[in-house]
Order: structure tokens, then C-alpha cells, then sequence
């Protein structure tokens, strides 16, 4: 009867906290989910979602890199694109080159390291590129991630 009486005081704790719009919100997605449960249903899954058409973010990115201020950094951007496109990554100063495919748990890098290469920072670069070198865009980079 104690844990009873304890569990009870934690409840009044807690909802007198909440407005009663979220406890009525609640009490609906309690009864909601076991409706569900006595009926057999299932909760409602959205359709299966495809990625687009990997498409370059900025067009003409590499024409555009000929003047002005930002040349320079233009310039690098389109060299780490194609670093990345030969599958070499550079983060922390340590570069590793992956020529059968990208090994998302090396061991032989240092765990920050390969939290960079999760990160997936390097796919503005892969974005730049203008899709010269489809074999390793951005989606399909994040598609063997996923796999």
C-alpha cells in the first residue's frame, strides 16, 4: 500500500505542474494507444520516403571561383570535393583513404576522427561538385552509411 501511496503523491507532483491541455493530450494518447492495442490496430507509418535527385546546391560554383574575394575559398572547396570523390578524408589532420569503400568503424583512427566522418560535414563540398562525379554524391554517400 506504501508504493501505492508513494506512486500516487509522485502523479499529483508531477500534474500539478502541467496545464490541462497537456493533461488531457496525454489521457488522449494513453486511451488512443490502447484502443489500438483491443482493436489490433497498428499506429499509423507514413510511406516509404526517397531521396531526390542529388542536385549541386550551388551551380556553376567552380565557373564562379575565377574573381573576387571568395576565389580562394571556392577553389579549396572544390579540391576537398575531389579528395572526397577518390573517397580520401581528411579530419584532424590525419588523412585516410578508403579505395574499396568508406569503413564507417575503422579502428584505426581515433573515435573523434570518426565521429567527423559521421558527421557528414564533407557533403557541402560533395554538393559543389556541379554532379561531375556521380559515383559519390552526397545521397549516395548517406545511403552506404545507412546500409
Amino acid at each position: 500500500m506504501n508504493s501505492l501511496s508513494h506512486k500516487l503523491g509522485l502523479l499529483f507532483n508531477t500534474a500539478r505542474h502541467l496545464s490541462p491541455k497537456q493533461i488531457l493530450y496525454r489521457l488522449y494518447y494513453i486511451i488512443r494507444k490502447k484502443w489500438w492495442k483491443v482493436t489490433a490496430q497498428q499506429a499509423p507509418i507514413g510511406k516509404h520516403r526517397r531521396f531526390l535527385d542529388d542536385r549541386p546546391l550551388f551551380a556553376g560554383m567552380r565557373d564562379g571561383a575565377t574573381s573576387g574575394p571568395w576565389a580562394d575559398e571556392v577553389l579549396a572547396a572544390c579540391k576537398r570535393c575531389e579528395a572526397l570523390v577518390k573517397q580520401q578524408f581528411r579530419f584532424l589532420n590525419v588523412a585516410v583513404s578508403y579505395p574499396e569503400g568508406i569503413d564507417w568503424h575503422d579502428t584505426g583512427v581515433s573515435q573523434l576522427w570518426r565521429y567527423q566522418l559521421h558527421y557528414f560535414d564533407y557533403v557541402q563540398d560533395l554538393r559543389s561538385d556541379r554532379g561531375r562525379n556521380p559515383g559519390m554524391g552526397s545521397v549516395h554517400a548517406i545511403g552506404r552509411f545507412l546500409d
